[in-house]
């Protein structure tokens, strides 16, 4: 037979790939539907799927890798609503969002995000908002251009009318050029200026997003890091530690003190601490997903 001779080799038809890359996906969904489905409120249902020159979706063509897997090499441009679908065929309620990375500066690829999430709503994924990953540089010499473009980002996002979510956020010391520095190097008054970048962010985006603001939390690399959520029912602020313990009572306003460090080189260090008031509703905690 020809499959036993050495070197046989016949590719599988498209459409058979494209099954079996969906069929996974599907598997993956009802798995965790089936296992946490009680908790699931909200769910980022795909993640950083643009590339950064063109803004297409990427595929191994356009991101020149053979060692990734990009879905996009299978499937049509659809297969982020059909997830979707299937996400609220299990939970009808459940609250999807897209993420996306590198956004802070790029206000074309912003544009795009919120492109795709309009196509794919157009063909049913029901999308309510994007999950936005907030990696700000700090540097005493650019402070005003880094609020400038945080302003222009959180205007663009108010803009489209998505509930957002401010993700992973993580304010870093960086040479004047925006490139990382030496953390070690950072003195009293750089983590002061750090400090005062966080609350700028904090206090402009529920400023700009108001009720489209669904939540903030800080980035694994800050010790001790407190979650914000603002729930859709009530549109109150209510704050989870990272073990998800409910910090206070419903309807309690309280001064929340945060502190946040840096893991630099095994050392600990003191980053910031902040006082923010939040008003309290403890009703559920939520519990976002990562599908891609």
């Amino acid at each position: 037979a020809p499959y036993q001779k050495p070197g046989y080799y016949k590719p599988r038809p498209v459409e058979e790939k494209a099954a079996d890359v969906k069929k996974a996906m599907f598997a993956y969904v009802d798995s965790v539907m089936q296992n946490y489905g009680d908790k699931v409120q909200a769910w980022n249902v795909a993640s950083n799927l643009i590339e950064d020159l063109f803004y297409s979706l990427k595929s191994s063509e356009n991101m020149g890798a053979t060692d990734e897997f990009y879905p996009n090499d299978y499937l049509d441009e659809s297969w982020v609503a059909d997830v979707c679908k299937e996400i609220h065929s299990k939970k009808a309620d459940a609250k999807l969002f897209y993420s996306e990375e590198n956004l802070l500066t790029d206000a074309e690829k912003t544009e795009a995000a919120i492109n795709y999430i309009r196509q794919w709503n157009e063909a049913g994924a029901q999308i309510e908002g994007i999950d936005v990953k907030l990696d700000v540089p700090y540097n005493s010499s650019s402070v005003a251009e880094a609020k400038a473009n945080i302003d222009n980002l959180l205007a663009t996002l108010k803009a489209s009318g998505l509930e957002i979510r401010l993700s992973d956020m993580n304010v870093y010391l960086a040479d004047a050029n925006g490139t990382v520095a030496d953390q070690s190097m950072a003195t009293f008054e750089d983590y002061k200026g750090m400090a005062e970048l966080y609350a700028y962010i904090l206090n402009k985006a529920q400023d700009v997003l108001g009720d489209k603001l669904y939540g903030v939390s800080f980035s694994t690399i800050n010790h001790g890091t407190t979650l914000v959520r603002r729930t859709c029912r009530t549109g109150k602020l209510h704050c989870t530690r990272s073990d998800n313990r409910v910090s206070a009572q419903n309807g309690v306003t309280i001064k929340l003190v945060h502190a946040i460090g840096i893991v630099l080189f095994g050392v600990l260090s003191l980053l910031v601490i902040q006082v923010i008031r939040i008003a309290i509703d403890g009703k559920h905690t939520q519990l976002i997903g990562n599908f891609l």
